[in-house]
């Protein structure tokens, strides 16, 4: 697995955690995609990435109910 994603990392400004996120994820679905994950599974990365990344937009946009 790629180091990149072991967690925790840190980040030294809170406003480039969603951009920091979604280069996880595109890496983590090109990870998983390169070592033959089958279709569901990838559905399932991009299902939950979609999901969470949306919480986080909803919360930097103040929406914190419904984030």
């Amino acid at each position: 697995m790629d180091r990149e994603l072991w967690a925790p990392y840190h980040i030294k400004n809170d406003i480039d955690y969603y951009d920091d996120l979604c280069k996880k994820y595109n890496l983590l679905y090109k990870s998983a995609k390169k070592a033959g994950a089958d279709e569901d599974s990838l559905k399932i990365i991009d299902r939950y990435a979609s999901k969470i990344k949306e919480a986080i937009r909803k919360y930097y946009d103040g929406r914190i109910s419904t984030s």
